[in-house]
């Protein structure tokens, strides 16, 4: 069944892009694979995210996982992290996983077997650095390992957010901005209003890899506006970047 929301695969980033661009401004350290607002910390389900791919990306840079081990533990963590994510985020719009439309279980599957179809790649991209490791550039290896991996713990913000959307349906949401340099995305989606349903039918989702800064260090969010008119015009579409 093809459904109205269709999930945008998300390409594993280049290798020019391990570290954060030059003027960003970050609030926790490179290593801590993850970035909030000031007034937002993460999910409990969130936090064991981080955690669990932390450690696998830790563990393969330092050689006590091999790559078949690594790939079989990131699909579980994969597997149980984005449905915990998914469920969390239906709550947070109302409603249940059960409650949801039909094309919901869909897009969760969508988002996971999207995950699995990199994590080989992704071991690639470990594996070099598990020879920096090996020689020597210990931190250097890590914090190259542990920047690529924001890139997956943002999953979990997204996936919880496309779920709250589909929750939310014709409820009105306000895209707002963090304490934190801006892409051209995000600028243009700042302070405009719009339905659950447009947004997540554009695939404009905060912390995504499809806005222009890639989402990495992305501290934006939609939140519900329902005293706000919805913006008028066209949604702006061509802000998007991926």
């Amino acid at each position: 069944m093809e459904t109205k929301y269709p999930y945008i695969a998300h390409p594993e980033p280049s290798d020019d892009d391990l570290l954060p661009p030059e003027g960003v401004i970050v609030h926790a350290p490179l290593a801590e694979v993850a970035f909030y607002p000031p007034d937002r910390s993460p999910s409990k389900g969130e936090r064991s995210y981080i955690k669990a791919i932390r450690a696998m990306v830790r563990g393969y840079v330092t050689d006590i996982f091999d790559t078949p081990g690594f790939i079989e533990s990131m699909y579980s963590i994969i597997d149980q992290g984005l449905t915990q994510a998914w469920s969390e985020g239906a709550k947070r719009g109302g409603s249940t996983v059960l409650d949801l439309p039909p094309e919901g279980q869909q897009m969760l599957a969508q988002a996971i077997s999207t995950d699995y179809m990199h994590v080989p790649s992704f071991a690639s991209f470990l594996s070099v650095r598990n020879v920096m490791y090996a020689d020597g550039e210990k931190k250097l290896a890590l914090d190259q390992a542990y920047n690529r991996a924001v890139q997956w713990t943002n999953r979990y913000s997204e996936v919880a957010t496309r779920a709250e959307l589909l929750a939310r349906q014709d409820q009105k949401m306000i895209w707002t901005m963090g304490p934190t340099d801006h892409c051209s995305t995000c600028l243009t989606f700042s302070g405009r209003v719009y339905r659950a349903s447009t947004w997540l039918k554009h695939n404009a989702i905060p912390r995504s890899y499809r806005l222009c800064c890639t989402g990495r260090y992305c501290q934006c969010r939609l939140t519900p506006a329902p005293d706000l008119p919805i913006t008028k015009g066209r949604f702006p579409a061509g802000a998007l970047c991926n």
